[in-house]
């Protein structure tokens, strides 16, 4: 499919060299929806898989129609804008939907780019376009799961602190206590809150780690964070630092010095185009051994997958008594 589009995005001088026939058989083996445009965005040809899906049976009734009469009038500022890009010599890819010949919604990513001359001028505009309703359902889907697991997160924690605080009722000296917890409680709830809305938007990494790390404080005891003011990640980002902070926090609760009441620190810094963050954590002999152990565990396996898929690298090492984890990704500056 790669060198059927490299083929058509040659200069047309030199693709009317080759047979015609042959050329219409390749494209038709497509199975992506494949149009020439005129320069002016008029059809000119439709492969066979995109006058299926568009229940085109006979070509002459949209030919040298205009592309956008093709699509719904919410979808065509986006194909307008593509076209004059593609007039303009730049190629785009945007995603637009439209109802299929069976009257369901379909979702298309379509790459619009420009047809040239040898000597620059622009011949037509190419469009490939290829269903993907799957993944973008799947991708509603996600959205929809994580705000259903926010609203959980959420009532769990309140309904935490409310036993906490009910329990305490009428004794004055638990109850400052209690107070504490239900404090406690609602910062754990907005750090998880965080944990699953980071990938929605850029951010500022003092933010991030701020709020990921709130519930445990930044004083003598606790988690102390501090880094490069000017760090911030996308969305993929932060999604992967928030798994990784997490991680490491759940277990530092369990088995290591946030248990212990010991304090922890988290930092990071810009080392060129490289992002460097790094968790140093003081542990006894015990504790190594079981955060070693967990390396092997699905919480490291995720963390270690999501690195590899944001390009960066993620390690466990121990040296002097401490635990240090270091995660290195590209950075937005």
């Amino acid at each position: 499919m790669a060198d059927n589009i490299m083929l058509m995005r040659r200069s047309l001088s030199e693709a009317v060299k080759i047979d015609q026939g042959m050329l219409r058989y390749v494209l038709d083996q497509s199975r992506d929806c494949i149009k020439i445009l005129g320069p002016t965005g008029e059809i000119n040809y439709i492969n066979s898989e995109g006058r299926c899906a568009l229940a085109i049976t006979n070509f002459s009734e949209v030919c040298g129609h205009p592309w956008q009469t093709l699509w719904p009038e919410e979808s065509r500022p986006k194909i307008n804008e593509a076209i004059a890009r593609a007039q303009a010599g730049e190629s785009s890819e945007i995603e637009a939907q439209r109802v299929d010949s069976k009257g369901e919604a379909k979702w298309w990513r379509v790459s619009v780019s420009p047809l040239l001359e040898g000597n620059g001028e622009l011949a037509g505009i190419l469009t490939i376009s290829r269903d993907i309703t799957d993944h973008v359902e799947l991708r509603e889907s996600e959205k929809t799961l994580a705000m259903e697991m926010r609203h959980r997160l959420r009532n769990a924690y309140t309904i935490a602190s409310a036993i906490v605080t009910q329990s305490a009722r009428g004794d004055d000296q638990a109850l400052p206590f209690a107070e504490k917890v239900a404090s406690r409680l609602a910062d754990v709830a907005l750090s998880q809150a965080r944990l699953l809305e980071a990938g929605e938007k850029h951010w500022a990494l003092a933010e991030l780690i701020g709020t990921l790390v709130s519930a445990h404080g930044d004083g003598a005891l606790g988690i102390r964070f501090a880094g490069c003011a000017d760090a911030t990640v996308d969305g993929h980002k932060a999604m992967l630092i928030a798994l990784v902070v997490g991680e490491l926090t759940n277990n530092s609760i369990k088995y290591g010095a946030l248990r212990f009441n010991r304090p922890v620190s988290l930092s990071w810094a810009l080392d060129g185009s490289r992002l460097f963050l790094q968790w140093r954590e003081p542990l006894s002999a015990e504790s190594i051994e079981r955060f070693l152990a967990r390396t092997s565990g699905s919480g490291y396996s995720l963390m270690t997958r999501m690195a590899k898929a944001q390009r960066a690298t993620f390690e466990y090492a121990t040296a002097s008594g401490e635990l240090i984890v270091s995660l290195k990704l590209p950075a937005n500056i």
